[in-house]
């Protein structure tokens, strides 16, 4: 297993009047606070360096928050730190920077939302101690809570994401001196929807307690749909509220998306909005639904009209129509353009069949987009060149054989985006590879044999196959010169036995499977499995199960797929495979689309 290290140097002034000691701290990352790692911390009169070795090879890509806390002698927690940080996609994500000569040239920060108001620095490259410009009038500030925001940019002119920390004046320095904080607790909190402060629910805080449960009699359901804040504070045994947190969520109409089945539980969709406003609000719904999400999204917004700091707000619907909750962030808005758009499938250099589906990622807001083909890599031979509205993909029906290169570009309103990369695909005729293992396989193909008799689909791997039967019992025995099953078909399953392991190519037309539609017998039949990628088998498989038809279905290992008794040993249906399923009464099957 790769490890990543993850340092931290953590320093810590202690209080010697009351001779307090850290004595342990635990971190865990993102919301994993059930599978916290807990340390003892040996003698930290003063300062602490803390060195972690940190697993971190099971995160997706993408944000996440390291967190810690701290204990000391009384045994009081300290609140978690988090800090966030990035996992590529790859190691080599970052392969096209010279990170060793990259250094920070210059900074800025500002506070609360006032970026017009920014102080600009120089990075000394050699320096190792930034001292902040500190020609900001701090004092011009009211009391209370406050955001200090910074950003830093490197040699290649690249500003980081901004940084936040919020930070508290007081009405005078004094204000704190009478508090014995060694012995302070929460007594109380309250908490209120928007600015609804008249209704706020109030609740007392057991100091006991360690996880609090909020007195949930609010009714919710009385709230209008849209986007909405719920605000909550807390009370200490000095009688002092804390800052109020704020965090955002959303009541969905009651219609929306009625119109969606659902038939497991995974991300269909995500949504996102900016600052307080319903107009800018962006939803996608996923062509592929996703256990995890961790796709790339292209965020942009033409409608935001100032320059400066907003809120970006993100949900995801699962599959029972749900949002989850609106996690909120600030960004820096530089002025829009449009993204180029990134290419999807074919995979580039990729062979594919004559007759195929081009596509490429949605770019938020944008309708109109524009597409090239090209049999020369300069485009200087365009084969192609068509606009297209409201739509990400492009059929094509090229000569065989023959390799082609391929971009888009999007515009709105007369603004254009640069020309996605250039991918490459060579058009050839279908084919699939199947594993046989020695014994006995259960197969199927989702490409229709050019030639579909079985001495010529096994005619490479003749010498193996000892024997090909159908559903029917009929057989092709290769040693004896015995065909009685004839030509293959292509929605069937076969069981072959073989004398030693080998691979079968099928090459041919690639079948469409939500248009072609498999007969079913009563009792068992073996079946084909059409689709040129993996689906779980109860979904394939709803419609069989919704008319009460479909007994039980097994796979070449015995796995069982029995719906009677919420038994799915089988997972996910597979390319190449085979599968026995046993019905009550005659159907009919139809498979979605790839």
């Amino acid at each position: 297993m790769r490890n990543i290290l993850l340092y931290s140097i953590i320093f810590l002034s202690v209080n010697v009047i009351f001779a307090n000691k850290l004595t342990n701290y635990e971190y865990w990352i993102d919301y994993g606070f059930e599978n916290r790692i807990q340390n003892v911390i040996n003698d930290a009169d003063s300062n602490l360096y803390l060195s972690e070795n940190i697993d971190l090879t099971h995160l997706v890509q993408g944000i996440h928050t390291f967190n810690i806390r701290f204990r000391d002698s009384l045994n009081k927690w300290s609140v978690a730190q988090t800090s966030f940080f990035y996992k590529p996609a790859n190691d080599s994500l970052m392969d096209n920077y010279n990170y060793p000569n990259n250094t920070l040239t210059a900074y800025e920060y500002w506070v609360d939302d006032d970026f017009v108001n920014r102080k600009y620095g120089v990075i000394n490259p050699n320096t190792s101690l930034l001292n902040l410009d500190s020609n900001f009038l701090f004092e011009n500030i009211n009391s209370g809570i406050h955001k200090f925001v910074i950003r830093f940019k490197d040699s290649f002119g690249k500003w980081s994401v901004a940084q936040t920390s919020f930070f508290y004046k007081p009405a005078n320095d004094s204000l704190m001196d009478n508090y014995n904080y060694p012995n302070n607790t929460l007594t109380a909190y309250e908490y209120w929807i928007d600015d609804n402060y008249v209704d706020r629910k109030y609740g007392a805080i057991n100091p006991n307690t360690s996880l609090l449960n909020l007195d949930s009699n609010f009714l919710f359901e009385n709230i209008n749909s849209g986007i909405h804040k719920f605000v909550i504070r807390f009370q200490d045994n000095h009688d002092k509220w804390s800052i109020a947190q704020t965090s955002y969520f959303y009541i969905p109409d009651d219609t929306e998306f009625n119109e969606i089945e659902y038939s497991s539980n995974k991300i269909y969709g995500y949504r996102y909005w900016f600052d307080n406003n319903l107009e800018t609000i962006f939803t996608l719904i996923l062509d592929n639904k996703e256990e995890t999400f961790s796709e790339i999204i292209n965020l942009q917004c033409p409608e935001l009209d100032t320059l400066g700091l907003h809120v970006l707000h993100m949900q995801y619907m699962d599959s029972v129509g749900k949002w989850s909750v609106a996690v909120s962030d600030t960004f820096i808005y530089e002025g829009f353009e449009v993204s180029k758009p990134i290419l999807k499938s074919p995979a580039n250099n990729s062979n594919i069949k004559t007759d195929t589906i081009l596509k490429w990622n949605i770019i938020p807001y944008i309708s109109k987009y524009y597409i090239q083909i090209s049999d020369t890599n300069d485009f200087s031979n365009i084969m192609v060149y068509d606009s297209l509205t409201n739509v990400t993909q492009y059929e094509i029906n090229l000569v065989d054989l023959k390799t082609y290169y391929w971009r888009i570009k999007a515009e709105y309103e007369d603004i254009y985006s640069d020309w996605s990369e250039v991918w490459s695909f060579t058009t050839v005729e279908a084919a699939q590879s199947i594993s046989l293992n020695t014994g006995w396989n259960l197969i199927s193909t989702y490409v229709e044999p050019e030639i579909a008799a079985l001495e010529d689909v096994f005619s490479e791997i003749e010498g193996s196959t000892v024997i090909v039967k159908n559903n029917s019992g009929q057989i092709y025995y290769p040693e004896f010169d015995i065909n009685d099953i004839g030509d293959w078909d292509i929605k069937q399953g076969y069981q072959v036995y073989m004398s030693s392991a080998e691979t079968l190519t099928i090459s041919g037309e690639k079948v469409v499977p939500e248009t072609t539609e498999i007969t079913l017998t009563t009792g068992w039949n073996m079946l084909a499995y059409l689709r040129d990628n993996a689906m779980d088998i109860e979904i394939v498989l709803a419609s069989l199960v919704a008319d009460d038809k479909l007994v039980i279905a097994k796979d070449n290992m015995g796995n069982v797929f029995y719906p009677a008794f919420d038994i799915n040993m089988i997972g996910d249906m597979l390319p190449g495979q085979g599968y026995q399923i046993y019905l009550i009464s005659g159907a009919t099957l139809t498979y979605p689309e790839n």
